[in-house]
């Protein structure tokens, strides 16, 4: 399980889960950390 704000999970379900993982890639973002910044 990873920790996501409701709006990431809106932009999950608008643009696709690829489209959200690329996002953490662009911001060299660990997904699983539970204090990181959102990516949207």
């Amino acid at each position: 399980m990873l920790p996501v704000t409701a709006a990431e999970m809106e932009y999950r379900r608008t643009h696709s889960h690829e489209a959200f993982e690329r996002l953490f890639d662009k911001y060299a973002i660990v997904p699983t950390d539970p204090r990181r910044p959102s990516v949207i």
